[in-house]
């Protein structure tokens, strides 16, 4: 699903539904002109299951192992699923 909605360029939309942010700031995080508030930090290590603090003070690199972790990746796959169906239910 995150692979998908990368490639289709959809990510900002469905990713600040679920952060409850803006298509905006989620787009502004991608292209490098602004880093997530701590809020987003919370909400995106939830979502994606990765300790907040260790996304605000970690390099990329040390992360890549975590973000590549199949198991964790299945889960949040599962999570964002159910989390998208839950904000499409309400409206």
């Amino acid at each position: 699903m995150v692979a998908e909605l990368v490639k289709n360029g959809d990510l900002p939309v469905p990713a600040a539904e679920v952060l409850e942010t803006t298509p905006q700031a989620v787009s502004a995080w991608l292209q490098g002109r602004r880093p997530p508030t701590s809020k987003a930090l919370f909400a995106i290590g939830q979502g994606f299951g990765i300790d907040p603090t260790r996304l605000a003070n970690e390099d990329t690199q040390t992360l890549l192992p975590v973000f590549g972790d199949q198991d964790r990746y299945a889960e949040t796959e599962a999570r964002l699923k159910k989390q998208l169906r839950s904000i499409k239910a309400v409206r």
